[in-house]
C-alpha cells in the first residue's frame, strides 16, 4: 500500500489529540476541584461540630454549660422524668486557691472537679458548670431519698480522694 496519506488525516489526528489532551486536563482539574471541595466541606463540618459542642458545653471543663442546663430543666419540667433531683456542688475556696497557686492551677482544679463529677453520675444525668466554681447535676427519675444516698456516696468518694491526694485535694461542698 504505497498510496500517500492525505494531509487532512494529520489535521484530524492533531485535532483529536488536542481534544483528548484538553478533556484529560479538564478532568484532572475537575478531580482536583472536587478534592478541594471535599476538604473544605470536612473543615466546615468540623467547625460546625465544634460550634454545636461549645453551644452546649463549658469550654474549660467539657461538661455541659449553664444554658444547656437551664434548657434541660425546662425539658424535664414538661417530660416524664419525675421525680427530678438536683445536686449542687461548689468548689471550696477556689478564689484563695487561685490567689495562692495561680489561675492555671485553679483551672486544673475545675477540670478535676468536672471529671470527678462526670464519672460519679449516671450516663443520663446532666452534669453542668453553672457558674465560676459551681456545678449542678440534674438527676431524672430520682427521688429525694435516692439523691441523699447519692450525696452520701459522693462525700465518701471525695474524702477517699482527698486522703489519696496530698497536693491539691478536691474539696467540694454538696447539697441536694
Amino acid at each position: 500500500y504505497d498510496k500517500p496519506v492525505p494531509a487532512d488525516i494529520f489535521v484530524v489526528l492533531a485535532v483529536m489529540l488536542i481534544t483528548i489532551l484538553s478533556v484529560w486536563a479538564l478532568a484532572d482539574n475537575m478531580q482536583r476541584s472536587i478534592r478541594l471541595a471535599q476538604k473544605e466541606n470536612e473543615k466546615r463540618k468540623k467547625v460546625e461540630a465544634r460550634l454545636r459542642f461549645l453551644n452546649a458545653h463549658d469550654e474549660l471543663t467539657g461538661v455541659y454549660n449553664r444554658a444547656f442546663f437551664e434548657e434541660q430543666i425546662s425539658l424535664f419540667s414538661r417530660g416524664r422524668n419525675f421525680p427530678v433531683s438536683i445536686v449542687v456542688a461548689d468548689l471550696v475556696n477556689l478564689k484563695e486557691f487561685n490567689d495562692r497557686f495561680g489561675h492555671t492551677a485553679g483551672d486544673e482544679l475545675l477540670k478535676k472537679a468536672a471529671s470527678f463529677l462526670s464519672v460519679s453520675f449516671r450516663l443520663g444525668d446532666v452534669v453542668a458548670r453553672i457558674g465560676g466554681d459551681e456545678f449542678a447535676i440534674l438527676l431524672p427519675c430520682t427521688d429525694s431519698k435516692t439523691s441523699e444516698s447519692i450525696l452520701n456516696r459522693l462525700k465518701q468518694l471525695i474524702s477517699e480522694q482527698a486522703a489519696e491526694t496530698s497536693q491539691f485535694p478536691l474539696k467540694i461542698s454538696l447539697g441536694t
